[in-house]
C-alpha cells in the first residue's frame, strides 16, 4: 500500500482515497499502522493526506501514532524475551538426563530394585523390564505395579523353596551371602530369583496365566511362528512358490498347452519363483518376528 503512494516499481503514485479506500472503516492493526507511518515518514507532500488518515483512524481508536510505535516496540521486546526463555528452558531440559530422572520416580522401578539385581542391569535391559510390565497390564486387569509386585513375589517365593530344598551347609557364610544379595545391586544366583524370569523369559507363560493376561491377535501370531519356526518357514515359502506358479501355468493350460509343455514351463520357472517366495516370506518374518534384546548387566563402570 505505501508503494502504491509513493509511487515505487515504476508506477505512478495513486491518489489517497483510492488506496486507502479499500480499508473501509475496519479497525487498524498496529503492526499495520507502525510499517505504514514508518514508509511515510520524511516523504514528499503528496502523501501528507494519507498520514493524516492515519492519525485520524488511530484518534477514532483511542490511541495516536506515538503509542501505537511504543506498543509495537513493548510487543516485540516481550516476543525477544519469550523466545530466549524458551531457548534457554529447551537447552536445560536436553541436558537433563531423562531416562535417569524417570527411573528415580517410577514406582516400578522401585519395586522392582527392592529386592534384585534389577539396579545393576543396563538401561536396555531395565527398560525390557518395564514394557513386558506394561504389556502384561494391557492384557489383564492388573496394574502396572500390581504386575511388579507379583513378580517381586514370586522370584522371592522360589527363593526361599530353594533354601529350604537345599539348606546351607555353612549357615555363617551363606547367611552373610544372603544379606548381600537382599541389596538393590544384587544378582540372582538362580534366574527363578529373578522377576525377568516370569516378565520375559521361561517363566512368562505361567506368569501370564496368573495374572490373566490375554495376548493380543499379532503377539499370538508371533508365538505360534516362533513355536513351528522351521516347519512354518518352509512351508510358507513352498506355499508362495506354488502360488506364484500357479498364475502363469494356468493361464498358459487355458490357451491350449500341453501337460507335457506345462510340466518343463513349471519346472524352469521353479527357481525364479522359490527366489520370490523366499524374498516375500523373509520380509514376513522381519515384521512379525523383530529381534529380541538379551539381557545383560551393565558392566560400564567395572
Amino acid at each position: 500500500m505505501a508503494d502504491l503512494l509513493l509511487g515505487l516499481s515504476g508506477m505512478p503514485p495513486e491518489r489517497v482515497e483510492d488506496v486507502l479506500g479499500v480499508l473501509g472503516n475496519a479497525p487498524l492493526a498496529s503492526s499495520f499502522a507502525v510499517q505504514l507511518l514508518q514508509r511515510l515518514r520524511d516523504q514528499a507532500p503528496s502523501v501528507t493526506p494519507a498520514i493524516d488518515w492515519l492519525n485520524e483512524r488511530l484518534a477514532a481508536q483511542g490511541t495516536n501514532p506515538g503509542e501505537v510505535v511504543a506498543q509495537a516496540h513493548q510487543d516485540q521486546a516481550a516476543a525477544n524475551i519469550t523466545v530466549r526463555n524458551i531457548i534457554t528452558s529447551m537447552r536445560w531440559m536436553s541436558s537433563i538426563s531423562w531416562p535417569d530422572f524417570f527411573e528415580s520416580v517410577s514406582l516400578v522401578d522401585e519395586t522392582l530394585q527392592a529386592v534384585t539385581g534389577f539396579a545393576a542391569m543396563d538401561f536396555a535391559t531395565r527398560d525390557k523390564y518395564r514394557s513386558a510390565i506394561e504389556e502384561l497390564s494391557r492384557g489383564s486387569q492388573w496394574s502396572e505395579l500390581e504386575v511388579a509386585h507379583e513378580a517381586v513375589m514370586m522370584a522371592r517365593a522360589a527363593r526361599r523353596e530353594r533354601e529350604r530344598a537345599a539348606p546351607p551347609a555353612n549357615p555363617d557364610r551363606d547367611t552373610a551371602a544372603a544379606e548381600s544379595e537382599s541389596t538393590a545391586f544384587a544378582v540372582p544366583r538362580h534366574r527363578e530369583e529373578d522377576p525377568g524370569y516370569y516378565l520375559v523369559s521361561s517363566g512368562r507363560w505361567a506368569f501370564e496365566q496368573r495374572v490373566g493376561f490375554r495376548a493380543p491377535l499379532r503377539v499370538r501370531i508371533r508365538r505360534a511362528w516362533r513355536t513351528h519356526a522351521v516347519s512354518g518357514y518352509f512351508g510358507l515359502i513352498a506355499v508362495l512358490t506354488a502360488l506364484v506358479l500357479s498364475g502363469p501355468l494356468l493361464l498358459t493350460w487355458s490357451a491350449g498347452v500341453g501337460v507335457p509343455i506345462l510340466i518343463v514351463l513349471g519346472i524352469l520357472a521353479f527357481v525364479p519363483a522359490s527366489d520370490i517366495a523366499v524374498s516375500l516370506v523373509h520380509r514376513l518374518v522381519a515384521l512379525l518376528v523383530p529381534p529380541r534384546l538379551l539381557c545383560k548387566l551393565d558392566l560400564a563402570r567395572g
